[in-house]
């Protein structure tokens, strides 16, 4: 049986999301270009509609989770020798 995923490369959506969703994301690395990806529950997709709607969140979590997942995403598109690895988008 197959999840349903929900999939975004937009880190500040991402932050959102596990901001209201109190879950972090797992990581999907396509070609250089890191995707945050979630189950694609009710809570999730609420979280990823109220983004765009300006929903309001805790400042210092929000910044503290986009810190985290900035961290992780960069950390994700190196390469062995250290350089960049792909897109740099």
């Amino acid at each position: 049986m197959s999840t349903e995923i929900f999939e975004t490369d937009n880190i500040y959506q991402a932050s959102t999301i596990t901001c209201i969703t109190e879950n972090p994301p797992s990581y999907k690395d396509t070609d250089g270009m890191v995707h945050f990806t979630y189950p694609a529950t009710a809570k999730v997709m609420k979280a990823a509609q109220d983004f765009f709607s300006g929903v309001e969140v805790n400042v210092y979590l929000y910044s503290m989770i986009l810190k985290k997942l900035r961290g992780e995403m960069m950390a994700r598109r190196k390469g062995i020798n250290g350089n960049l690895k792909g897109s740099h988008r």
